[in-house]
């Protein structure tokens, strides 16, 4: 399975696996562990549901299949709210409000540079859980280099601030892209995260206006004792530093895409973003989801069309 595909794939089972269990505290899950995937639940969805973690990264991916536009993937993101577009039963659900809120400010006319949230509250993990089919496009304009790219860091900022514009939410996807970059040039998980992330740091080193958040990422910087620290050092809120450092602490402590994404979810709280970011890049990493996972994905035709037409318009970028 090609990597694009495979990256979609472990970002739409994550969400699969936990939106059932979503918003269930970690003591719940000491009694009551998630060890496959299953049905109903919080939302009374059927098996292999995914949410809105799922439907905006398709909604992303199908989008940069026609280029990079900022207006066109606000516009893939209103026809999601609006009219249910890359969901399964036609209906969106499960939206945070930092998102519903930037889509509206678009709907009302707002230009795409202002619409998403720039306060420090606005850093949920709404941006993060999307944003992996950019690597695939930064890859394909700017080459597996592209974190020494100013244009293409700039851009991976503007896609988060489309609904999550602090600075924030912005370098929590550009350390999560450049850990998805090293993973897809064949680094082992292990040092795909900790070149992703020195080289991430590299870049925003040199940019003042991301000094002050920088500081908020400093347990990354040494991930031997990171990689060691007890769970309940770990949060696994819907605050996007939560989001990224449960993800990667998942994935450090997991030797296979099904042991990292079920630990994801078992931490708690925002379990299907937590495991989506996490099956994302575990994706990457292992090529090796369970089949019977893929399977349970109903109205997964769609993933195959997008996936298609976006590996189609990427290697035109690579040619040009």
């Amino acid at each position: 399975m090609d990597k694009i595909k495979n990256g979609l794939l472990g970002v739409l089972i994550g969400d699969a696996l936990g939106l059932p269990v979503q918003f269930n505290d970690r003591s719940w899950f000491s009694k009551h562990p998630v060890t496959t995937m299953i049905g109903n639940g919080v939302f009374n969805k059927p098996l292999g549901s995914w949410s809105d973690d799922g439907s905006l990264t398709l909604a992303l991916a199908s989008s940069l299949s026609h280029g990079y536009n900022l207006e066109n993937i606000m516009k893939e993101f209103e026809e999601w709210l609006f009219y249910g577009k890359y969901t399964q039963e036609g209906q969106a659900y499960d939206m945070g409000q930092t998102t519903m809120n930037a889509i509206m400010n678009y709907h009302r006319g707002v230009p795409v540079s202002k619409c998403g949230g720039k306060t420090y509250y606005d850093n949920g993990n709404g941006s993060l859980m999307r944003i992996l089919p950019l690597v695939f496009y930064l890859r394909a304009k700017y080459g597996k280099y592209f974190t020494q790219s100013t244009q293409a860091m700039t851009i991976i900022h503007e896609v988060s601030g489309l609904t999550h514009a602090h600075e924030l939410a912005k370098m929590s996807c550009g350390i999560y892209l450049s850990i998805a970059n090293e993973l897809c040039n064949g680094e082992a998980l292990r040092e795909g995260i900790e070149l992703g992330i020195q080289k991430a740091m590299i870049y925003y080193s040199s940019d003042p206006s991301f000094k002050k958040v920088s500081l908020e990422f400093e347990r990354l910087l040494d991930l031997e004792s990171f990689s060691k620290l007890s769970v309940k050092y770990i949060g696994s809120s819907g605050f996007v530093k939560d989001t990224l450092e449960a993800s990667l602490w998942c994935l450090l402590n997991s030797s296979s895409y099904q042991e990292a994404v079920l630990k994801a979810v078992n931490l708690g709280n925002d379990t299907d973003t937590t495991a989506a970011v996490c099956g994302g890049l575990a994706a990457l990493a292992y090529e090796n989801i369970p089949a019977e996972w893929i399977s349970a994905l109903h109205e997964s035709e769609q993933v195959d069309t997008i996936c298609i037409a976006f590996k189609k318009h990427l290697d035109k970028t690579k040619a040009a």
